[in-house]
């Protein structure tokens, strides 16, 4: 089904989800390189939604945070639009943050 039209991928709930004070997304990952979280950090994180609780999560919440790590993870972090000429200067063109 695509998108439709003005709506946003993101919904209430996954604010909920990423913005927990215990165990949301943005506590657990918030110190990590994006680009180093793994498969494994990923499992480690479900585990510790359970260790918080007297129950285990129901399957289906897992997913619900899986999903919004899917979209986080899809997130266009670079954008930068390189030159189409030529530099007049010599020296190699290098990002600094300030591109950012």
């Amino acid at each position: 089904m695509a998108a439709q039209k003005g709506k946003s991928k993101w919904s209430d709930g996954d604010g909920k989800l990423l913005n927990r004070q215990k165990d949301g997304l943005i506590i657990y990952f918030g110190k990590h390189d994006v680009t180093k979280i793994t498969t494994g950090m990923i499992r480690e994180y479900l585990l510790h939604l359970d260790d918080n609780r007297d129950r285990p999560l129901a399957q289906s919440t897992k997913s619900k945070h899986v999903v919004i790590i899917r979209k986080v993870l899809s997130l266009p972090f670079w954008r930068i639009s390189l030159p189409t000429r030529r530099c007049p200067t010599s020296k190699p063109i290098s990002f600094s943050s300030s591109v950012i």
